[in-house]
C-alpha cells in the first residue's frame, strides 16, 4: 500500500510541471487584460541572471530610475535563455585563447529601452571580446545618438586595449556604436588615453595658446559626471529627439 501511495504521488509530481506550464499559457490573456504580467516578470528575472555584468548594471540602473522617479520608460531584456547559457559557456572556454575572429560577436541577450511618449526605441548590446557596450536606435533618425554629449561620436572604441588588436575596429559606418555615455551607464569606466596629471600641467599654464583653462576642465569633469546619471542621459535623449522632430 505504501509503495502504491509513493508511486501515485510521484506520478502526480511528474505531471505537475506540464500542468503548470499549460496554466501559465491559459492565463496569459487574463494577465495582459489585468496588466499583471506574472509570466513575463518570471521570464525577465531568469534572463537577468544570464546578463553579462555590464548589461546587468545598465538594466538595473534604468529600472531603478523608472521605479524611484516614475520615469516614463520601458526597459526589457530580449533574447533566449538557452542561447545565452550556451554563449556564456563558450565565452568562458575561449577567454584564454586568441579569439580575434570573435571580436564582433554579440551576446545573445540585449537590453531595450523605450522612451514614452517619444516612442524612441534604443537597443544596448555587449561585445564580450572587446568588453564594450554598443547602442543603436531601432526607429527614427539613426544619428540621434551621435554627439548626444559633445565629442562623443562613438566611432572609436573607448576601451584603449582594443587599439592593440591586430584587426582595426571601425564604427564610423556602423549603426551600433560604443558611445562613452553608454559605457558609463554600464559601469565601464576606461582609463583616458591622456593622464590627468598631464592635463593639469597644461591648466597651470593658461597663457599657452589653445591650452584648456580651469573652467573648461571643470566643465569637462562635470560633463563626465552627467553621463553617469541615468536621468541626465534620459533628459538629453528627450531633448535631442524633440529638436530633431522640429526639423
Amino acid at each position: 500500500a505504501l509503495a502504491d501511495s509513493v508511486a501515485g504521488k510521484r506520478k502526480l509530481l511528474n505531471g505537475l510541471g506540464s500542468q503548470l506550464s499549460q496554466l501559465k499559457k491559459a492565463t496569459l490573456p487574463l494577465q495582459q487584460h489585468l496588466e499583471v504580467p506574472y509570466t513575463q516578470a518570471a521570464k525577465q528575472k531568469k534572463l537577468t541572471n544570464l546578463l553579462p555584468a555590464s548589461l546587468y548594471i545598465l538594466y538595473s540602473q534604468l529600472l531603478a530610475v523608472k521605479e524611484a522617479f516614475g520615469e516614463p520608460i520601458e526597459v526589457v531584456i530580449v533574447g533566449r535563455a538557452s542561447e545565452a547559457e550556451t554563449f556564456n559557456r563558450k565565452i568562458e572556454a575561449t577567454q584564454k585563447s586568441d579569439a580575434s575572429d570573435e571580436q564582433e560577436k554579440v551576446h545573445p541577450l540585449v537590453v531595450e529601452l523605450k522612451l514614452v511618449p517619444e516612442a524612441l526605441h534604443i537597443r544596448f548590446e555587449f561585445l564580450p571580446q572587446l568588453r564594450i557596450v554598443c547602442a543603436e536606435t531601432l526607429n527614427g533618425d539613426e544619428t540621434i545618438l551621435i554627439n548626444l554629449f559633445p565629442g562623443d561620436a562613438g566611432i572609436v572604441s573607448p576601451n584603449t586595449a582594443n587599439s592593440l588588436l591586430s584587426t582595426q575596429l571601425a564604427f564610423e559606418n556602423s549603426k551600433k556604436r560604443p558611445f562613452n555615455w553608454v559605457q558609463q551607464l554600464a559601469g565601464l569606466d576606461f582609463l583616458p588615453t591622456v593622464p590627468p596629471a598631464l592635463f593639469t600641467r597644461f591648466v597651470e599654464q593658461p597663457k599657452v595658446e589653445g591650452a584648456p583653462t580651469s573652467t573648461s576642465v571643470a566643465a569637462a569633469v562635470e560633463e563626465h559626471r552627467q553621463q553617469r546619471r541615468v536621468r541626465s542621459v534620459l533628459a538629453a535623449l528627450r531633448a535631442r529627439n524633440a529638436a530633431q522632430s522640429t526639423l
